[in-house]
């Protein structure tokens, strides 16, 4: 098996339920041509990773612990700890289950996705923090100059200003995002959108926004439901949305390569 994914190993028994009930998730995983698939999406990746999987029973205990070392494997998950495939050149996840919010099969995608769950676990990657922050000053501004919503200064939920600023932001992801929950309007929050552009740029090797759309659809604004932008805003605007995507890639480069040797549980 070629780079980016280095191994990709099934810990456990994987004909019963356990950690994965879900009999959907143990076919896809065990299945060949699936497993091919998900390394072929994952070809793009600019670092090695070693995927690990494990059905065992209490191993489901633990989710989203995000980034441990040996030790806490050893303490935590000591009858599997021999089968995982743990390399200080590579990127290491282990994947205890397939539990989340809304329940999705184990794609190339969701896999992804879920690494960006366990890179911002107790907030310990620099690179992903400062990767949310470039996401979200740069939306901020596209959105104050823009369309002229400025982010409020207090977050009391009483204030209209927050319910105003959080619709317009969840609009202009989702009118931006290239992916399919942007496309099936399913961005949660901020966080989750950013979750979703480390996906594609491990997937794609890029990220790439949509053109900044003249109207902005705010249903869940108290006064307003649209917000139309400045047509002389428009050109900054997009020229802004350029320099994001840069940045945003070259952050999210960085937080491939800081996580190289390390060991995160999902």
């Amino acid at each position: 098996m070629e780079a980016p994914i280095e191994d990709f190993n099934l810990v456990g028994d994987w004909d019963k339920p356990a950690s994965f009930d879900q009999a959907a998730d143990r076919h896809l995983l065990t299945n060949p041509k699936s497993q091919a698939k998900i390394v072929h999406k994952w070809a793009k990746i600019i670092v090695p990773f070693n995927l690990n999987f494990v059905n065992s029973a209490g191993a489901e205990n633990f989710m989203e612990e995000g980034e441990v070392n040996r030790d806490w494997l050893a303490k935590n998950l000591p009858d599997v700890l021999p089968q995982l495939k743990i390399r200080d050149d590579a990127v290491n996840i282990i994947f205890t289950n397939n539990t989340g919010a809304e329940r999705v099969p184990m794609t190339a995608w969701i896999m992804a996705h879920r690494f960006g769950h366990a890179l911002q676990r107790y907030g310990k990657n620099q690179y992903f923090r400062d990767f949310r922050d470039h996401i979200g000053r740069g939306i901020e501004t596209i959105l104050q100059r823009g369309y002229r919503v400025g982010k409020p200064d207090s977050y009391l939920s009483a204030n209209p200003k927050v319910k105003k600023f959080e619709a317009a932001q969840i609009a202009l992801l989702t009118a931006i995002g290239t992916f399919k929950s942007a496309r099936d309007n399913a961005i949660r929050d901020d966080t989750e959108f950013c979750f979703e552009l480390l996906a594609q740029y491990m997937l794609t090797g890029t990220i790439k926004f949509n053109p900044i759309p003249s109207v902005l659809d705010c249903r869940g604004a108290r006064s307003t439901k649209q917000l139309q932008i400045d047509p002389q805003s428009m050109d900054a605007a997009n020229e802004s949305l350029a320099h994001l995507a840069h940045g945003a890639a070259a952050l999210c480069g960085k937080i491939l390569h800081s996580a190289v040797g390390r060991i995160y549980v999902m």
